[in-house]
This record gives C-alpha cells, sequence and structure tokens, in this order.
C-alpha cells in the first residue's frame, strides 16, 4: 500500500509530465510580431505579460449595495475557460483545533479550479468550481474534502439589469482563513492573461458569516439571490434583491464551546436607490431586512436596517464602497418578542490594482446569524490581503483577518458569550516556467473565548493552529471560447 510521501512523489511526477509536454508542444519560435518568451492565448496571439495591466473590461454599473461586491477588474470582453491544479505537503499542529494542541500531523492537499466566463449578446455567465481534500498521513479520521461552486448570469435589456447568482460550498471547517481554499491563490487568478477576475464576491451583508472557529466538522453552506435593477435615468437607477442563504453541519454537531452546532436559514430582502454623481462616483441608499431561523430552535432574529452608502469606481484600478447605518434586532420565540436592540451597522469594500500590486479589504458590523455557534451575534469582522509581484519570477502574498462575534442575548447564567477569532498567512510563489509555479505557505488560526473551549477532554479558554508547507501548481492554457 502507498504512503503519503509516495502518493506525493507520484502527483508530483505528473504535474511537471504535463508541464514538460506543454513546453515541448510550444517550443516552435512565436510569430516575428510577437515578442520572444510571450504568452500565448489558445488562439496563438499574444496576451499581456503578468506585469502589464490587463485590457480595460466595460465599467461595471452593478448596484452598489447588490448582491456581488464591485471589483476593480471585471470578468473581461472575452469568453474563455481556465483550469489549475496544485498538490502540496503541509505540517498541521492542531488538526483537533485543541486548546492544548493535538500534535504535528503530515497533510497532503490536492486542489483543483476551473474557471468559465462566457460573453453573451446581452449579458454575461461566469462560472467557478473549485475542489480538493485533505488527506492526513497518521490520523485518517481528519480527512476531508472542499468543494466550492458559484455561477452568475446577468441579462441586459435596454433600461433593466438582471442578475441570477447561487454559491455553495462544503467544507471541513470554518471558511474564515481556511487555508486549504488559498493553496492555489484567489479565484480570479486570470487577470494576469488579462482575461479579467472571474467571479465576484459577494457582498458582506449576503454572505454567511462564518468567523468563529468550530473544529473540524463538515458544514455544507448556500446562498441563492436575483437582483433587478431599473434605470430611471442615466444616472438613476432603482434595484430590489431576494436572497435565501442554508448551512447545515454534519453527523457530529458538538462544537468547541460543547454545544450543539446550529443548522438554519436566512431570508434577505432590499430595495435602495444609486445615483451616479459622476462616471466614477456614486451615492446610494438601501433598506435591508432579514431573518435568521435556526433549526430545532424556537427563537427567530429579525433585523432591519437603513444604510447610506458612497462608492468610487475606476475600471482596471479601483472599486470602493461605504456604508453605514442603524439597524434594529428583534429576538422572537414563538411570536414573542424576547429582546429588542439599536446597532451600529455597516459594511465596506476595497478592492486596489496596480500592475504589480493588489490590495483588498473588507469590513462588517451588524448582526449575524452566528456562526452556528450563537443563535444570532452582534459581529465586527475585518479581512484583507496584499499581493505584490516581487521580481519577474517571485510573487508575494499576505492575508489577515479579525472577528469578534457577541451572543445577542444572554445564556443562563446571565452571561453573553464572546468569541475572538484571528487568522494571518503568508505565501512565495516562483514561476518555474510559463505554466508551472513552486509556492511555499504559512498560516496560523487563533480563537479565545470567554467561556470554556473543549475538543474532547481537552478545554481552555483559547487555541491556536498553524499549518506549513511546500507545494506545485500547474496552470493550463486559457482554452478562448
Amino acid at each position: 500500500m502507498t504512503t503519503i510521501r509516495e502518493r506525493l512523489g507520484i502527483a508530483v511526477a505528473a504535474l511537471l509530465a504535463a508541464s514538460a509536454i506543454v513546453r515541448a508542444q510550444q517550443g516552435g519560435a512565436p510569430p516575428a510580431s510577437t515578442p520572444p518568451g510571450a504568452p500565448q492565448t489558445a488562439a496563438g496571439s499574444a496576451v499581456p505579460p503578468p506585469q502589464e495591466p490587463p485590457p480595460a473590461p466595460p465599467r461595471d454599473t452593478s448596484p452598489l449595495g447588490g448582491v456581488q461586491a464591485a471589483v476593480a477588474l471585471a470578468a473581461g470582453e472575452r469568453s474563455y475557460l481556465l483550469t489549475t491544479f496544485s498538490i502540496a505537503q503541509d505540517g498541521d499542529t492542531n488538526a483537533q483545533f485543541s486548546p492544548q494542541g493535538s500534535g504535528l500531523e503530515e497533510v497532503t492537499i490536492p486542489v483543483a479550479h476551473v474557471s468559465l466566463n462566457r460573453v453573451l449578446t446581452r449579458g454575461q455567465f461566469v462560472a467557478d468550481y473549485l475542489g480538493g481534500a485533505l488527506i492526513y498521513d497518521s490520523q485518517s479520521s481528519l480527512n476531508g474534502i472542499f468543494q466550492q461552486f458559484g455561477f452568475s448570469q446577468e441579462f441586459k435589456l435596454r433600461r433593466w439589469d438582471v442578475l441570477l447568482t447561487d454559491r455553495a460550498s462544503y467544507l471541513p471547517q470554518s471558511p474564515f482563513g481556511f487555508s486549504g481554499v488559498d493553496l492555489i491563490g484567489s479565484v480570479g487568478s486570470g487577470w494576469q492573461s488579462g482575461l479579467g477576475a472571474g467571479l465576484n464576491p459577494l457582498n458582506s451583508s449576503f454572505a454567511p458569516s462564518q468567523s468563529v472557529f468550530t473544529g473540524q466538522f463538515g458544514r455544507f453552506m448556500d446562498v441563492g439571490a436575483a437582483q433587478v435593477q431599473y434605470w430611471v435615468t442615466p444616472r438613476t437607477s432603482v434595484f430590489a434583491t431576494g436572497a435565501f442563504t442554508t448551512m447545515q453541519f454534519g453527523n457530529q454537531t458538538t462544537s468547541l464551546a460543547s454545544q450543539p452546532l446550529l443548522s438554519g436559514n436566512n431570508l434577505i430582502g432590499t430595495a435602495g436607490v444609486d445615483h451616479l454623481v459622476t462616471s466614477k462616483d456614486t451615492l446610494s441608499l438601501v433598506y435591508t431586512h432579514s431573518q435568521f431561523n435556526f433549526v430545532g430552535f424556537p427563537e427567530t432574529v429579525y433585523s432591519n436596517f437603513v444604510q447610506a452608502g458612497y462608492g468610487r469606481r475606476i475600471t482596471g484600478r479601483l472599486a470602493l464602497a461605504l456604508f453605514g447605518g442603524p439597524e434594529l434586532t428583534t429576538v422572537r420565540q414563538l411570536g414573542v418578542n424576547l429582546q429588542r436592540q439599536l446597532l451600529a451597522a455597516g459594511q465596506g469594500h476595497l478592492d486596489y490594482q496596480l500592475p504589480r500590486t493588489g490590495l483588498s479589504l473588507t469590513y462588517l458590523v451588524g448582526a449575524t446569524p452566528g456562526s452556528g455557534v450563537l443563535a444570532g451575534a452582534e459581529t465586527s469582522e475585518i479581512t484583507g490581503s496584499l499581493s505584490r509581484q516581487l521580481t519577474r519570477t517571485w510573487t508575494g502574498s499576505l492575508s489577515l483577518g479579525y472577528a469578534h462575534n457577541t451572543a445577542l442575548e444572554p445564556n443562563n447564567l446571565g452571561v453573553k458569550n464572546s468569541y475572538n477569532s484571528e487568522f494571518g498567512g503568508l505565501r512565495l510563489d516562483r514561476n518555474w516556467g510559463r505554466s508551472t509555479k513552486v509556492f511555499f505557505m504559512y498560516n496560523v488560526e487563533r480563537e479565545t473565548a470567554n467561556s470554556v473551549l473543549c475538543a474532547g477532554t481537552a478545554c481552555g479558554r483559547q487555541f491556536m493552529r498553524q499549518i506549513f508547507g511546500v507545494g506545485l501548481s500547474y496552470s493550463a492554457r486559457p482554452i478562448g471560447l
């Protein structure tokens, strides 16, 4: 029976062989009009090298407070298919999320990623799939898979813009800082070929917050949404959105707080108006109603808030959105109001791109479903990432995140449980030919709480986990459609 190291060696050899075949097929001299060494598209024409800015896609006119967050680099005007494969050998210092630590474990992580962009006559279709596995060397009970799939279909009909989107995922732990998904870089990896940013991220108010670490428990999450926008004038539009979010946990139902994890769903409805002050600046006003329901739990959390927003977009370089306003939350049980709170709510998103540097920041404050640990929470969350092309062959990236979650209601002792979660990650990539990269990564996760955290018989008020390793990725040439 092959060992983990033997399986890793076979997979690495296969990746190297595939890379060598591709290089051999590309060994002919490029056309005279193409500089030597320039990357080629599927049709054989040159595409901009990584250090050059991508071609300017059409201006994004989606609602500032809509389902999808604005990005500096849109999906682009070309139809294409991108595929990437990677494999990594890592060390995990606390795979069991124990407050006392569970020892170093070796883990092999294979990943596959496929991204599709299809430009239509009156719209655009974008789909993205990422899947992989965690294969532990000595603790097979910790093995797991992770999968993420999403699509968006946009229709443009004179004054009407219609968007349909769905994002589904199955993960073995909280997505907050989950290192497995970052092993091949961001979903929008196609921009370096001049192909755009891929699937836009969800706005914070629609994404199910999962910023409390809960241990190695499988969870399924899905967000489906429909959005309609109508342009009253060339500068003013009104929009409405409906979304349904579901979150289901696996058979293991005990969190680090020694409490059953709460599955549930969330209904979200928004209505708003956007006004283009200039070609780059937008003012927005949005009303949002949401309802958090929990499986097997009698309480329901209702949220209503109005937010004013400001946005600035410079296609190919900058996308900024800032929102803030009051939020009224109501906790009901069997139709009876148990508690009402007036909270300060807000969210922000920044995407800034330069030819050699990319920066992304996201901020959220307000009521959330509680990450499966709390029946509704007041959450403050910030995440950010920075990438930089260091030399012609080296690229570095940094990611950071912090979240504070406090229960909306006190427990039986009159105390509101709270959790502080943090993560940080570093990654270095080195190009090895046109299609292959070697990468080195380090990730750390830490959580503290005002209550006891337990994993089996090991208990404490904080835990820490570190993951480090090396890997190899292979990106196939884009296929034009």
